[in-house]
């Protein structure tokens, strides 16, 4: 019996993310399970074999159910970047109370009438997050109990693949799996890479995956804006594979164990062993190999600082996460392209954001879910948890 834990899945373009998780009432998660597998099934994002997908989740809940024993069946699950679509609508509401004081109906009335001027058929909103309230035409923060004669609100729309999700949705059912939310990546990511207060006041988070960039902003606790540039780790696999004649697992295991954007510190003498396509095994400059590496994370931050227009005055606090970013002076090199300060993954100082960035993204979800309501606290039975005592910590 899984006495009502929590799974959260990030399931990705390239790797599958799952984390079970205990939620009390006191609202602490407390880690009992990871497992990582890669996502057979998909291509780039888009569901094309649904058995694959399966079996490759699958996978992903016995690893990380070799702790816990048992599977969690109530999951908060991410839809993999594939069509995904943002934009923005308004809507207007008549406060129905007397005095035209706002109430709680009035803000969701607004909300609601935004939502009907998105009119498509085959795109889902996964989210409808309310950027900016007008009242009489006069900007607030929180129009809850304000006078006024109307009430407008801008909604940012966040918007899926109805197939997809769809897709998504009998790949959970054919697991057996409970879908308590569907969340946008970012928002979950930033549960746990963006700090309360960076959140709150503005930050960015820049999420390299596998085979897209997302760039998120975040303001008093919402989703503000987004973008997605086509560049991942994939493609600096690629790119390796190509000027080095390797295939491209081996393209991704040097990187990962011999990469780096910290040319001042690559010594010019540093060699490495590799398997050659054309004459085997080889003897490889580990310098010629990290300048290509820089060469292509550099142009991504260019064109995150072109796109989103950040330079030293920039308002808002930048955090990079994703495999990518654990690439040795990734920090540095954003920092100096984007002109300003940049922080790789969650923030040291702050106990509740105190997680491994590997699997930030899936414990997010819980986080989210939990904030949401999507899931809620719960009593765990006294034997249950004298079985599972294992902290956070432990894990991350």
């Amino acid at each position: 019996r899984d006495a009502g834990l929590v799974l959260g899945l990030d399931i990705g373009s390239s790797q599958i993310d799952a984390v079970i998780a205990d939620v009390g009432h006191a609202n602490e998660i407390i880690v009992r399970g990871v497992g990582r597998s890669l996502s057979n099934g998909l291509d780039k994002g888009k569901v094309v074999a649904q058995s694959e997908l399966v079996a490759s989740i699958d996978r992903a809940l016995k690893r990380a159910e070799r702790e816990v024993g048992i599977r969690a069946r109530n999951v908060v699950i991410s839809v993999p970047q594939y069509e995904m679509y943002f934009g923005y609508s308004s809507g207007l509401s008549i406060p129905r109370a007397a005095g035209g004081r706002i109430s709680d109906d009035d803000k969701a009335l607004a909300i609601h009438k935004s939502k009907k001027m998105i009119k498509s058929t085959d795109q889902l909103i996964l989210h409808a997050l309310p950027v900016e309230y007008l009242i009489d035409g006069a900007p607030v923060e929180d129009p809850l109990g304000k006078v006024g004669p109307s009430l407008e609100v801008t909604t940012h729309f966040v918007l899926a693949n109805l197939h997809n999700v769809n897709a998504l949705l009998q790949v959970m059912h054919q697991l057996q799996l409970h879908v308590a939310g569907i969340v946008y990546a970012p928002i979950a990511g930033a549960q746990m890479f963006l700090s309360t207060m960076e959140r709150r006041e503005g930050g960015v988070l820049i999420d390299i995956g596998a085979r897209y960039t997302s760039v998120s902003f975040f303001k008093r606790d919402i989703l503000q804006s987004t973008f997605v540039v086509p560049v991942g780790g994939d493609m600096i696999s690629m790119d390796l594979a190509q000027c080095l004649s390797v295939t491209l697992p081996e393209a991704e295991r040097v990187k990962i164990k011999y990469g780096s954007v910290d040319l001042d510190h690559v010594a010019y003498r540093d060699k490495f062993e590799m398997s050659s396509l054309e004459r085997g095994r080889i003897e490889i400059k580990r310098q010629y190999m990290c300048k290509i590496i820089h060469s292509r994370v550099e142009e991504l931050f260019r064109i995150i600082k072109r796109r989103a227009g950040i330079g030293p005055e920039f308002p808002y606090d930048i955090v990079v996460s994703g495999g990518t970013s654990q690439i040795n002076g990734i920090a540095a090199l954003a920092s100096r392209v984007l002109g300003h300060n940049v922080r790789v993954g969650p923030p040291g100082k702050d106990p509740a954001h105190q997680v491994h960035s590997r699997y930030g993204t899936a414990l997010g979800l819980v986080s989210y879910g939990l904030k949401t309501g999507a899931i809620v606290p719960y009593e765990t039975p006294p034997g249950f948890l004298s079985r599972l005592n294992r902290k956070l910590s432990r894990w991350f």
